[in-house]
């Protein structure tokens, strides 16, 4: 049986995500920019799969090996450097050849539903990066 407390998480994160979504959508449009994550640093990096315990069907899980991926760190808003800022960590990474899948992370709180919280921080490395999605 779920547990209500994660099933009411999942609701509210769902909810919250589809209207902060519109949102965003909208201000793009309006500004003729890209709201959300107008400027960042890309980085370069290798990530390192170990096989997955039980197997997903998704070979890029099941397998183990290594991949180039970009990293890519943001501010949500693009608010100058001494302001909070919700901070994003965008990873994109090769699924097979010519395919990549794109992990995307934000600043969180932390617990059940902590974690569907969006924080702000003033520079990385202060706050957890997690997915919103349940």
């Amino acid at each position: 049986m779920a547990n209500p407390l994660r099933c009411l998480g999942e609701m509210l994160a769902t909810f919250v995500g589809r209207a902060l979504g519109a949102a965003f959508f909208l201000l793009g449009k309006a500004s003729g920019r890209k709201a959300l994550h107008p400027r960042g640093e890309v980085l370069r990096g290798l990530i390192a799969r170990h096989s997955a315990v039980g197997k997903t069907g998704v070979p890029w899980l099941d397998e183990a090996g290594t991949d180039h991926v970009a990293v890519r760190f943001s501010r949500s808003l693009g608010l100058p450097a001494p302001c909070p800022d919700i901070l994003g960590l965008a990873l994109r990474i090769p699924t097979q050849p010519g395919s990549f899948g794109d992990v995307l992370l934000a600043t969180t709180g932390t617990g059940l539903l902590g974690r569907y919280v969006l924080l702000p921080a003033r520079r990385r490395g202060l706050r957890t990066y997690t997915s919103l999605f349940p």
